[in-house]
């Protein structure tokens, strides 16, 4: 099976080595299609979707936190979007053992 997943780097201010991670997984391919008052929805699809757009939006509020005090954040913050989540967390797995990698950084949070 083929994935990929995608990192993205806000840098921090360079005192420290600390970095927090968002996560969220972008397949949406559920194992079990549902009907809800005659609706059919895919579960994979609606927490794909609202994590990924969290991910986004904690993104753009951080550059405007940036903006407004004229400087960056303290801590780095790693963006992660894994895929295969639904055939047993891989893309998951993949970041994890990229953790001691990513050059230093110090993950205190996720």
């Amino acid at each position: 099976m083929k994935s990929w997943n995608a990192l993205g780097v806000r840098r921090g201010d360079g005192s420290t080595d600390e970095a927090i991670l968002v996560l969220a997984h972008v397949d949406g391919r559920s194992a079990q299609q549902h009907r809800t008052m005659g609706v059919e929805s895919y579960e994979g699809a609606n927490d794909n979707a609202s994590a990924v757009a969290a991910a986004l939006r904690i993104s753009d509020s951080l550059d405007r936190l940036e903006g407004i005090r004229g400087g960056r954040l303290k801590r780095h913050v790693v963006f992660a979007f894994t895929s295969a989540e639904e055939q047993g967390l891989k893309g998951a797995e993949a970041i994890a053992r990229l953790g001691t990698q990513l050059r230093g950084m110090r993950f205190v949070a996720a």
